[in-house]
């Protein structure tokens, strides 16, 4: 018992020197600050319009999953690795890239916007308006991420907070003003702040644009970013996807802005496994080569993680619809059972399918996500297909959660086994 209490103790001690309760408070913080926020700007603006904002988001999103060219992962793996003059030009050459290719990708959702037709009227209108949000956040992001390959946890936990608090302020001050068109300029305000804040603070100024890295490099990281690319996209478009067929099926904004709350706590928690992952993947990167420790290290992970997800879903599960009515209000009640199943589906998705999936990107892996990633979005589309026009919202979160759960259980045992195989 003794011995455990001084191993408790030892590893809240060097969670702490790493900066990692930094990381996991800022994080807390943010998404406190961040809900406060949504609890005001959902009685600002209503539930016709939010549902307007909500499909032409989704649709932005659609196109971020494009964002940066993949080299903001690409930035971190390599820069983690690399020193001096090499990380150097890695950095100038990821940033030249993102920057280049987001400008175009900003392009390409302007005059989608203008000319696409959309089942809910207005959101072209909205999509013009935030065609253009990309390129003001990828900037910051990627100072960011250079951050983290510094091992500048604190620095990178404070950047956070100041974008969080500025984004929400001025947010609910911008919709008061001008509603849905505020919240959006409101965004591309707090990107510019948060930008200006990292270079006046940290002297993480905007490197310069150009590409300076030797072919055979030049090659191997467009190649990892490109696939890098391909696996974020497919990881994160369920929820995309689930908005994207409800809206063209169900075509109504209010079942829209339904789904979209329910989807807003479990979306929300993904800043748990994103915490976890920014702290300890660097890590696993460094030490990829030491089999066993990683082995060890994500055992210990999945243990003490696992069972810190089954806690806080399992009081999001029984208390439920006094969180929707509290946050959202009562007129939101309608969205209780697709909340439920989604914060299950959190559960597995974070505990099985988050982490292991980054962590095979240490070992690179990428062909296996890129399969994962791909096959999930093509059944959870197909599945959408099927479950929406007989459930609507309920159908929606369904279909993701039986996709995460097939793919959490295949992510988590090919990383068991390619651990297994290096260590044999």
């Amino acid at each position: 018992m003794i011995n455990y209490k001084e191993k408790t103790k030892n590893l809240i001690l060097k969670l702490g020197k790493g900066g990692f309760m930094h990381l996991f408070g800022s994080s807390v913080i943010n998404k406190i600050v961040s809900f406060l926020g949504n609890i005001i700007i959902v009685r600002l603006i209503s539930k016709a319009d939010y549902g307007v904002y909500s499909n032409a988001n989704n649709i932005l999103g659609f196109f971020c999953l494009l964002e940066s060219f993949g080299m903001s992962t690409t930035l971190l793996q390599y820069g983690c690795v690399e020193t001096g003059e090499k990380k150097k030009k890695i950095w100038e050459f990821c940033f030249t890239i993102a920057i280049i290719f987001n400008i175009l990708l900003c392009v390409a959702i302007f005059f989608t916007g203008m000319f696409a037709k959309f089942s809910i009227e207005g959101t072209g209108h909205i999509l013009m308006l935030m065609s253009f949000l990309p390129l003001a956040r990828s900037i910051g992001d990627l100072q960011r991420v250079y951050m983290r390959t510094e091992f500048l946890n604190k620095e990178y936990a404070r950047t956070n907070n100041v974008s969080t608090i500025v984004t929400v302020v001025l947010t609910i001050i911008l919709s008061y003003c001008l509603l849905v068109n505020g919240m959006i300029l409101a965004t591309y305000l707090s990107a510019i702040i948060v930008i200006i804040y990292i270079c006046v603070k940290y002297k993480i100024n905007i490197p310069k644009f150009r590409i300076k890295v030797d072919r055979l490099l030049c090659k191997e990281i467009v190649n990892f970013s490109l696939i890098s690319m391909l696996n974020n996209s497919t990881s994160s478009i369920m929820y995309l996807l689930d908005t994207f067929v409800l809206g063209i099926v169900v075509a109504q904004s209010v079942v829209t802005a339904s789904y979209k709350v329910a989807t807003t706590i479990p979306t929300a928690l993904a800043f748990i496994p994103t915490c976890v992952m920014l702290y300890i993947y660097p890590h696993f990167a460094k030490k990829s080569n030491d089999t066993k420790w990683c082995m060890r290290n994500y055992k210990r992970v999945l243990f003490l993680f696992g069972g810190f997800n089954l806690c806080i879903v399992s009081v999001l599960v029984v208390f439920a619809p006094l969180f929707i009515r509290f946050i959202f209000g009562v007129q939101y009640l309608d969205a209780l059972i697709p909340f439920r199943i989604l914060c299950i589906n959190y559960f597995f998705h974070a505990t099985f399918r988050t982490v292991p999936g980054q962590l095979l990107v240490t070992q690179k892996k990428l062909g296996f996500n890129t399969f994962v990633g791909f096959s999930s979005s093509i059944l959870n589309t197909i599945l959408n297909l099927v479950l929406i026009p007989r459930y609507s919202a309920t159908g929606a979160a369904l279909a993701t959660f039986i996709v995460t759960f097939l793919f959490a259980c295949m992510s988590t045992t090919y990383l068991y086994v390619v651990y297994k195989k290096q260590i044999d």
